[in-house]
């Protein structure tokens, strides 16, 4: 059985969504500090991670709080992610139908939050 790969939170994943290996190698120069003692920290395997995230959204499941899973999504302007939001379950509320549920509503969400963001002058 594989050990679980704690790289970052569901929310932190959703900023990083865009970000590729050499990016990843410039932000954190010095490599990644573990969540906890039980994950392993490679910057390659978090690059293969937002590439799954960029091709199909995210869930992370107990990475970064033991009983928690989150399902995030980048918000973006300009094409470029500026935000992000998640939902959190503890894994006994957690089951397709609730996922399928909070996708759904973060898409709506996020889709509301990105037209907010187009109309308004901020800089990311």
């Amino acid at each position: 059985e594989a050990e679980p790969a704690g790289l970052a939170t569901g929310v932190g994943k959703a900023l990083l969504a865009d970000y590729q290996l050499p990016q990843l190698k410039a932000l954190y120069y010095d490599g990644l500090y573990p969540l906890d003692r039980a994950h392993h920290h490679r910057l390659s395997l978090l690059a293969d991670q937002l590439a799954e995230i960029r091709a199909s959204g995210l869930h992370e499941c107990e990475e970064s709080t033991r009983g928690i899973r989150c399902i995030g999504v980048p918000l973006r302007k300009n094409g470029r992610v500026a935000a992000a939001l998640s939902v959190a379950f503890p894994l006994e509320r957690y089951n397709p139908q609730a996922a399928t549920q909070a996708e759904k509503a973060l898409d709506e969400t996020r889709r509301q939050i990105e037209r907010m963001l187009c109309s308004i002058e901020l800089q990311f």
